[in-house]
């Protein structure tokens, strides 16, 4: 294959932040590269916030657990399920003040839908004996 019709599933690029606003256009989120011996994931993002005049002003990482922990025995980054339960309670810190709204409301039933799928397959993962291994 020759270089220009190789993939680029490897290139990192950003992450589209949906339904911009005048705060979060100044905001990117770049992939990390996919690792084909974790399930094809990407496992790391790059955020970067930049003021008015394009200068960063605020930067920070994410990154996801690479690998079963049965067979790795050792945590090497954040589990999904605990980004959304820490989403979760952010936003319902906003609910219990004088930021309360409708949509807040909505924003958290939906995570909490995210969550309890995400549960859901943990559990049917465990019921089938590979939660924590590289198995389907």
């Amino acid at each position: 294959m020759s270089e220009a019709t190789q993939p680029t599933q490897n290139v990192p690029a950003e992450v589209r932040i949906p339904f911009l606003n005048d705060f979060t256009r100044k905001c990117k989120i770049i992939q990390g590269p996919r690792n084909a011996a974790c399930g094809n994931g990407r496992h790391s993002y790059w955020i970067q916030c930049f003021d008015d005049d394009g200068v960063i002003d605020y930067e920070t990482a994410i990154h996801f657990q690479e690998g079963a922990l049965t067979e790795n025995a050792h945590h090497n980054g954040i589990f999904s399920v605990a980004l959304l339960a820490l989403i979760i309670d952010h936003l319902k810190s906003f609910q219990d003040g004088d930021f309360a709204s409708r949509y807040g409301a909505i924003a958290i039933t939906d995570l909490e839908k995210a969550l309890w799928a995400l549960s859901a397959r943990a559990d049917e993962r465990a019921a089938r004996g590979v939660l924590g291994k590289h198995q389907k």
